[in-house]
């Protein structure tokens, strides 16, 4: 069943007002898509396992999109599309790095979209590569919908896809700092 673009984006922004709504998970246990359900916790990783299956669910091809970053988290979204269109689902302890609306062109303006919210504690900007869009056949080997097992070493499988690298090496060092009123803004809810 093919869905008009309006629903696909009702989809879309049902699941991620369901992850908004999840408790953090700042622990080393991967839960999978189900476990996320019934809990209603979630790290970035585990939001996209569930995004994925929410959409699958519901005949949308899902992607996932990994950002990488220095001296930082890494950062994990789930990616879907609206006709040509690439929007974003994710669970992000932090204010800045939700979801996006499917108004992206481009998977690499979709990264670069968060590339200016994308820093550390201390401020710094520290998104430094993206991989993907990855199919969900890169989790073949895993039962991430269902399992009740931890699936810690299933963030492996998205490290092994090829990164995109975001030239920043002749940036001046002082672009690389954001104001500490942006810092605020993206810890508000912790």
């Amino acid at each position: 069943m093919k869905h008009s673009p309006l629903k696909i984006e009702e989809i879309a922004k049902s699941i991620q007002l369901f992850l908004d709504k999840t408790t953090y998970n700042k622990g080393n246990y991967i839960r999978s898509a189900m476990q996320v359900e019934k809990e209603k916790k979630a790290n970035c990783l585990e939001g996209a396992l569930y995004a994925a299956w929410k959409l699958e669910q519901m005949n949308i091809t899902p992607f996932f999109l990994d950002f990488r970053a220095e001296n930082d988290d890494d950062h994990l979204v789930c990616l879907y599309k609206v006709n040509r269109y690439w929007g974003a689902i994710a669970k992000s302890s932090t204010t800045l790095l939700q979801g996006r609306p499917p108004v992206f062109s481009s998977v690499r303006e979709l990264a670069m979209s968060y590339y200016p919210f994308y820093f550390s504690r201390n401020g710094l900007l520290s998104l430094r590569s993206y991989a993907g869009p990855s199919k969900i056949s890169i989790l073949k080997n895993w039962d991430w919908r269902m399992s009740k097992k931890n699936l810690y070493a299933i963030s492996d499988d998205f490290n092994r896809v090829k990164e995109k690298k975001i030239s920043i090496t002749n940036m001046n060092k002082n672009l690389l700092k954001v104001s500490r009123r942006l810092i605020q803004a993206c810890y508000l809810s912790q």
